[in-house]
This record gives structure tokens, sequence and C-alpha cells, in this order.
């Protein structure tokens, strides 16, 4: 649509009128209605009698008192540098310009921060479980280990007891060369003490009421051992077969019925007294660091035993 144009006012006409007052001058002078340019702008025919009256204040936020008069504004063909010096001028002193930029920085801050508090606590979540599967791998199965070997090493069958106990009293029964031939004493073999209480309560005496007399009446050689320290002892008959070894313990006496060619050896030599037919026997001769070696004899020591 072609405007028949007319002469514009002067820059003394233009700084005595208002905004308004130019507009509705340009629009008429361009044949224009109120309803045709409310038609054209999409506007409502009140907000362009508020636009011509100069009641910007009456039309809401600046922004939208901008987009109304540049679109006014550009339809009559006036500058758009009519816009902000209208505004300027014409709009409220307590009107306030909503922030439209300190509103997103607080919610990045406070999604920053809520974003930082929840990767903290997934740290301290994975914390809580990584380590003490680690631990249990690490230490936990100490306990099951033993729980596991206990078993396998208290548990013995009573069939086998049986027949360990057995073949003892079979081995002491039928042991040459010697009538007093006695069995191995309990402190030396602690499995055996374990699986067979009963054969350490007739080993504290020693003596065979059993023994053959010699041929001319007398009976064989007495061996009385005092022990008044616990020490380890061992004695072997005229074949080198033990006769009875052990850690004897300190206040027990012990018996025995030999033959000249007995071997005794003490680990604590100066702990027992030695006594034959009655008669206490000097071992320090046969000593070395308190360990005594020596052969019986029917009245004494013969020479210190080898080995």
């Amino acid at each position: 649509m072609n405007y028949p144009h007319t002469d514009r006012p002067t820059p003394s006409e233009h700084s005595q009128q208002s905004l308004g007052d130019r507009l509705r001058e340009r629009r008429e002078s361009l044949g224009l209605s109120l309803n045709q340019v409310a038609e054209k702008l999409r506007l409502r025919q009140q907000l362009i009698e508020q636009l011509e009256a100069g009641q910007l204040d009456l039309l809401g936020a600046t922004v939208y008192v901008r987009g109304y008069l540049s679109s006014y504004l550009k339809l009559l063909g006036m500058p758009m540098m009519l816009v902000e010096q209208s505004i300027g001028s014409t709009v409220s002193s307590h009107e306030v310009v909503p922030p439209v930029l300190s509103a997103p920085v607080v919610r990045r801050t406070r999604f920053g921060l809520e974003r930082l508090v929840r990767r903290t606590g997934h740290v301290f979540l994975t914390a809580a479980i990584v380590v003490p599967v680690i631990w249990l791998a690490s230490y936990g199965q100490l306990p099951s280990r033993k729980a596991e070997i206990t078993p396998l090493e208290v548990a013995v069958p009573a069939a086998d007891v049986d027949a360990s106990v057995t073949s003892l009293a079979a081995a002491a029964t039928s042991a040459p060369n010697s009538p007093s031939t006695i069995p191995y004493r309990a402190e030396s073999f602690p499995v055996m003490a374990s699986l067979t209480p009963t054969l350490s309560s007739p080993v504290t005496e020693l003596i065979d009421d059993g023994a053959p007399e010699s041929a001319d009446g007398f009976s064989a050689p007495e061996l009385v051992l005092n022990v008044i320290d616990d020490s380890w002892v061992e004695l072997r008959d005229t074949a080198g077969d033990v006769v009875d070894m052990g850690v004897f313990r300190a206040g027990s006496q012990h018996r025995y019925e030999i033959q000249p060619g007995f071997r005794l050896a003490l680990g604590n030599a100066s702990g027992v007294e030695v006594r034959l037919n009655g008669n206490v026997l000097d071992v320090t001769p046969y000593q070395r660091a308190n360990v005594a070696r020596f052969t019986l004899r029917e009245d004494g020591i013969d020479k210190p035993a080898g080995g």
C-alpha cells in the first residue's frame, strides 16, 4: 500500500510535540484509522489509543512498551530512535526492570553445589561398600581355614585308638632278651599319651615282681632314680633296646632291676640321684655340659658310654 507523503515537521516542532501526538499526526497523514492500525499490528485498539495518548506506564513492563512502540513506528515509517527517547522520558521511575541475568547465575551456583554434594555422597557410599569387601577378602578367610584344619588335627576314630593300644600292648609283652622289659614312658610320646591316658598311671612305679633270681639265689641289681629336677632319662639294656625313656618330673622315683651292661643317659645329671643296690653313685666324672652317659655294672659304674 502506498501512503501519501507529507512534509515532515521541523525539528523545533518535533521538540515541542510529544511522541503520542507525533504518532497520531503521522497516522492521520497516512489516512489510517485506529481500527486499521490495530488490525495491522494485531493489537487491541485500546493499546493504540494509549500509545498516542502518551500513557506508556499503563502498558505494562518496559519490554512490552518497547515492542509496541517499535511495531507502531515501523508501520508509520518513523525512526526507531524515538523508542528509547520516549521510554527514557515517560516510563515511571518506580518501575523496576526484572533481573534477567541474575536468576540463571543463582540457579547455576545452586545446581553446581548440589552436583558436588551428590558426587561426594557417591564417593563415600562407594568407599563404605568397597572397604569392607576388601577387608573380608584379605583377612576374613583366616578364621575359616583354622576352623577347617582344627577338626582334622583333633578328630581320631575310636577304632584307631583301640588298634594303637592293642599294638602297644602286644609289643610290650613280646619284647625279647630281658625279663624286666618295661613299656616306654608316656612323657616321651605326647601323642600316645593323649590317645591312651590309661598308660600313664602304672609308669610311676616300674618294678618287675616276677623277675627271675640268679642261680645262686640272689636277685638282680636294683637301680633307683630319685628325680630332684625335671630331667630327660634314657635306659637301654645290653642289646641296646630301650627299657625306659622320657622326661622324668621332679619329685618322682623310678626303680628298675637291671643286669650288668645296661646303659644310662641323664639329660640333667645334677637333678637326678642315682642309686644302685642302695648305694649312691657319683656321676660327676661322666658329665659333660650337665649330660651324663655311662654303663652300669653289678656294683657300680663300669665306664662312660659311647655316643
